[in-house]
């Protein structure tokens, strides 16, 4: 784990953060939250933001009550992976220069896109590291997407801060609603696109959809934002 930290640290300045400051419309003041269980297009979204403010792509299993920085920011210390939140709270009065973002997909779509990498599921903090036959062999959700989805769209009163539930699947269509949410420009001609992958083949779909038939209806049932 200390090897993990260590080789994540000397790349944090490369990965977790992304800011475009040649953009005309980049906000040094504004920064952006894009939090998710991976596989859910959030380098795409990360990569846009970055056009408006500092975009930080962000594994964190639990957002804080009180929001923090990301990574090592303001810490005397390198012991926080640059993906994860940290202990050092953002003042109250900047709180509204950061907007957090959870970007989230059907379960299925992501487990094939990142969850067989070992080194992500240390990244989103999963228990163990597990196989996607371990998952199907038990039937259950050994990756805690559940988990992580719920402590990002359940309500929390006591949090100093929204958190904007974004829907992977209706996103490119609503670029302009989650400008308009976030208080940014909309600029056509900085969308981004979707990449297609109609090719792509779940060969396992059958065997994973009893187990997240649940998490899919409850994805589904939201609009295209939920603001938690």
């Amino acid at each position: 784990m200390e090897y993990f930290f260590k080789k994540n640290i000397i790349i944090q300045e490369i990965f977790s953060l992304r800011k475009n400051e040649n953009s005309p419309y980049y906000n040094k003041e504004q920064n952006f939250y894009i939090c998710s269980f991976g596989g859910c297009g959030s380098w795409t979204l990360v990569n846009y933001l970055a056009h408006f403010g500092n975009a930080y792509h962000v594994h964190s299993r639990n957002p804080p009550t009180n929001l923090t920085y990301v990574g090592n920011t303001n810490q005397t210390q390198n012991t926080t992976y640059d993906e994860w939140f940290n202990t050092i709270e953002i003042p109250e009065e900047d709180i509204d220069r950061y907007k957090v973002i959870y970007l989230y997909r059907n379960p299925i779509h992501a487990i094939y896109s990142r969850f067989q990498d070992a080194n992500h599921l240390k990244h989103i903090e999963t228990c163990e590291t597990t196989e996607l036959n371990d998952v199907i062999r038990e039937k259950k959700d050994l990756y805690e997407i559940q988990e992580f989805f719920m402590n990002y769209t359940t309500q929390h009163k006591k949090r100093n801060y929204p958190i904007y539930g974004v829907k992977y699947e209706t996103f490119f269509e609503n670029i302009q609603s989650l400008n308009y949410i976030l208080g940014i420009p909309d600029i056509v001609n900085l969308y981004p696109t979707r990449k297609q992958n109609n090719n792509r083949v779940y060969n396992e779909y059958e065997d994973l959809y009893p187990i997240y038939k649940n998490l899919i209806d409850k994805m589904d049932a939201y609009g295209f934002i939920h603001v938690g």
